[in-house]
């Protein structure tokens, strides 16, 4: 395990910088511990709390992770500081005006001597030893050991994965590496990569092309979403491969492609890892989900207190993956589902992640974010059908699970609307189950309306059916003159 005294306590001295520019280190380490507990739905305030952190230290990181950031590094500073930048002054012409702040560096346009763009991407002075002092200020790294076994959560996990990856941010070799690698397996892409700079290489900058686009909401082109999660879904099948940080400062786009700018940190599957993604995006069959929970690192342990849950977990986190049509992600609302879905058990579901599960739902969900703004429906499902699985994965085997047997027949369950008046059947409709979550579309505003008189919650009775896990039920049972209707689950 990583000792937690040399997270703390190891620094970077850089007394000058920090001098200069105190308030902007502060709040440039502030947005990069935000953002990697970003999308975790309550993880990190959790964890935060349970280290002991008072309020006032969170309000603090946010506040002053809060607003634009105007202040820059200059050139000028930077040189003193990283004496190797010489050979750029002194060889490329560096446009000031032409920089912008990335997450733990700052990037300038600089021009060679044939009239080429580059992108010149500088570590930031300082900043890791700013992102370790405000760690240490909230508590994140305190009583780690001993939280860990009283509430049997690996919070120590998290550290060790938190230090994995700033040491990856940090690591321009890696990045290098990273970008190398992409280049190749998105070759035939719609997703670009920016050519390396041949012959500069240092521990402190990159040197790469220089590469213009938009954001995303501005491309008129209606399969750029359906383009960028072909990418990113077919890499992760084939390569194993996908970007880790899904924000969308990290991402160029144009009409005829999308530039993927930071390598910094990349996630890397296993073959029974990616195999486990296809499956809870594919199949139906409720053990192979929890096979596949497991292969991602969830605890079985865990799983088994929530097992009759899991079948509702899968399938309303890939509803627009299964959707037959293309499907608008803006109205995907799954954290209310998954809410009412797993009500007190919240908690468990969420620890039973180990951190790079954690960094997968994050890396997942900032690209979903991004897809939203594109404003186009997206037919994710034409992804995963077209996207052929590699032999590789055809024969890799998920881990046996010892979760006793889940009710085979959960996900066929129907819900079924019946209507009688004078004593003869005049509607029978019936519909998957798992559209409980949208049952007021299918009564009419007079049922609503009896229903409320008799004080009966709609929110009561679809928790009712997701705590019967969709067993056999009678739902609603209302007479209105001389009509009956009734919803019931079969």
């Amino acid at each position: 395990m990583v000792s937690i005294d040399s997270l703390i306590l190891r620094e970077v001295t850089c007394p000058r910088i920090e001098l200069c520019h105190n308030n902007f280190m502060k709040k440039v380490a502030s947005r990069f511990i935000l953002n990697y507990f970003s999308n975790s739905d309550g993880v990190f305030k959790k964890i935060a709390q349970m280290f002991g952190s008072s309020e006032n230290a969170i309000e603090e990181l946010q506040n002053m992770a809060h607003g634009e950031v105007k202040e820059r590094v200059s050139f000028s500073e930077l040189l003193k500081f990283y004496p190797s930048l010489k050979h750029i002054s002194e060889n490329f012409k560096v446009e000031e005006d032409h920089c912008k702040l990335a997450s733990l560096s700052q990037v300038y346009r600089v021009i060679d001597s044939e009239g080429k763009s580059w992108a010149l991407k500088i570590k930031l002075p300082g900043i890791e030893k700013e992102i370790r002092s405000q760690l240490k200020k909230i508590g994140f790294f305190g009583q780690v050991e001993h939280l860990s076994s009283k509430m049997n959560f690996g919070f120590d996990k998290y550290t060790e994965e938190f230090e994995r990856v700033l040491n990856q941010e940090l690591d321009y070799n890696l990045e290098r590496q990273n970008m190398a690698f992409a280049s190749k397996i998105y070759s035939d892409s719609f997703i670009k990569v920016p050519e390396l700079h041949p012959q500069i290489q240092d521990d402190n900058f990159i040197l790469m092309e220089y590469c213009e686009g938009k954001n995303i909401e501005t491309i008129q082109n209606k399969k750029i979403g359906f383009q960028l999660f072909k990418g990113f879904y077919s890499q992760l099948l084939v390569n194993g491969v996908f970007q880790g940080d899904t924000n969308p400062g990290n991402f160029l786009f144009r009409e005829d492609s999308i530039v993927l700018l930071d390598h910094g940190h990349t996630i890397r599957l296993s073959l029974v890892e990616s195999k486990a993604v296809y499956e809870l995006l594919t199949t139906n069959n409720t053990t192979v989900m929890i096979q596949a929970l497991v292969a991602l690192g969830f605890s079985e342990q865990k799983l088994s207190t929530i097992v009759d849950k899991v079948p509702l977990i899968v399938t309303t986190l890939r509803e627009p993956f299964d959707s037959i049509y293309a499907y608008d992600i803006r109205d995907w609302n799954f954290k209310e589902k998954i809410n009412l879905i797993l009500g007190e058990d919240r908690w468990v579901f969420r620890s039973s992640g180990n951190p790079k599960t954690f960094l997968m739902i994050r890396s997942f969900i900032g690209l979903i974010n991004l897809l939203k703004k594109s404003k186009h429906p997206i037919f994710f499902k034409k992804v995963i059908d077209d996207v052929s699985l590699p032999n590789s994965l055809k024969t890799t085997e998920l881990p046996e699970v010892s979760i006793e047997a889940i009710d085979p027949k959960l996900l066929e369950r129907k819900l079924t609307v019946l209507i009688d008046k004078n004593d003869q059947r005049t509607t029978e409709l019936q519909v998957n189950a798992l559209n409980i979550f949208n049952i007021e579309e299918m009564l009419n505003d007079q049922i609503l309306k009896t229903i409320e008189q008799q004080g009966v919650s709609l929110t009561e009775i679809k928790r009712k059916a997701i705590e019967g896990s969709l067993r056999p039920m009678s739902l609603i049972d209302v007479s209105i003159d001389n009509a009956r209707y009734q919803v019931k689950i079969n």
